[in-house]
């Protein structure tokens, strides 16, 4: 009598702080100020941020990006700009952009423009007044984002489309707002519109700790930051949770053993920094079975791969983007 036993275990641990979060910046020397706060935010945030200082926007700087914002001072979005974002944005990406606080300059127009004619997402209206504007979070917000209010200063009411996510009063009802959000596409794009850049810095530190946990929730509410939580895990697990996450390299990088019959192994590492090792993270990646058909792919920089397979015809794809941390074991055990 013959019996099997095959067991056949899987844990994917993605060890960042945050998942698949990378982000670009158009910014010109005015806002180089700007840059510099929003780059350190998000980069605490968890973010791997690149920047471009230049009012023309290039889709190839951030087409493989999570997110980009665009605070280029007094550079218009003109037609290419539009072009970049309804390509950008209907492949799933999320814009946020923010004119440069003068409700009548031509910057202004060209994201009301955006919102209007180019996507046809909705209808706006700019206030004709250009002040320090208390602005509130609205919606599902706690913490310093609720603490009080900070200063923006343009703002719009709304005629049809988008969703509100900062208004002239803690309610939200005021017909004047601050932020607002305008889905895209069926991919999941977002176009986040503000009117002023002075936001991202300036020197009153209360506005900047509410608007900074603004910005974050609603990162976070809208899916843009995806937080991972290493609650109700062991202490051993988080240990490696944090093994991985905190694991750099330098130059790419490939150590893999592989033993058996069959198996069909493409590897593309298209970036800098690139590892794929064992998941001890210090010996070669095994791959010991029959019929293994793998496909990994690390597009990007700083990814990190631990991979050990032990076993028959698994069909294994593993893609990553920048900056990300995976463990991958699959095992089959058989006895007769």
């Amino acid at each position: 009598m013959k019996s099997i036993l095959i067991s056949v275990s899987f844990l994917l641990l993605f060890c960042t702080s945050v998942l698949a979060d990378t982000a670009h910046i158009n910014y010109v020397s005015s806002t180089s100020d700007q840059y510099t706060q929003l780059k350190s935010e998000l980069e605490d945030l968890g973010y791997t941020v690149t920047g471009t200082n230049s009012g023309s926007v290039t889709l190839s700087d951030f087409s493989s990006k999570d997110l980009h914002i665009n605070i280029a001072g007094d550079s218009n979005c003109g037609s290419s700009c539009k072009t970049a974002y309804e390509t950008y944005i209907g492949n799933g990406g999320n814009v946020i952009i923010a004119g440069n606080g003068v409700y009548n300059n031509n910057r202004t127009g060209s994201i009301e423009a955006l919102i209007e004619s180019k996507l046809s997402v909705g209808q706006i209206t700019l206030l004709s007044t250009n002040a320090n504007f208390v602005s509130y979070a609205n919606g599902s917000y706690s913490g310093d984002a609720t603490a009080g209010y900070w200063v923006t200063r343009n703002l719009f009411s709304m005629q049809s489309g988008g969703t509100a996510l900062g208004s002239n009063n803690s309610t939200g009802t005021h017909s004047q707002k601050s932020w607002a959000k305008y889905d895209y596409g069926s991919n999941g794009g977002q176009l986040f519109v503000t009117f002023d850049q002075s936001q991202f810095k300036n020197t009153n530190s209360a506005w900047m700790t509410r608007f900074y946990a603004y910005l974050q929730q609603t990162l976070q509410n809208e899916g843009i930051l995806l937080v991972a939580s290493t609650s109700g895990i062991s202490s051993n697990q988080t240990t490696e949770f944090n093994t991985f996450r905190n694991k750099s390299v330098s130059g790419n990088q490939i150590y893999i053993t592989q033993t058996g019959d069959g198996n069909t192994l493409n590897i593309l590492q298209d970036g800098d920094d690139n590892l794929i090792i064992g998941t001890d993270l210090t010996s070669s990646a095994v791959i010991n079975g029959d019929n293994n058909a793998l496909d990994l792919d690390q597009i990007g920089n700083d990814n990190v791969l631990g991979i050990d397979i032990v076993g028959s015809s698994n069909n294994v794809a593993v893609t990553q983007n920048e900056d990300q941390r995976a463990k991958l074991v699959l095992q089959v055990h058989q006895t007769m």
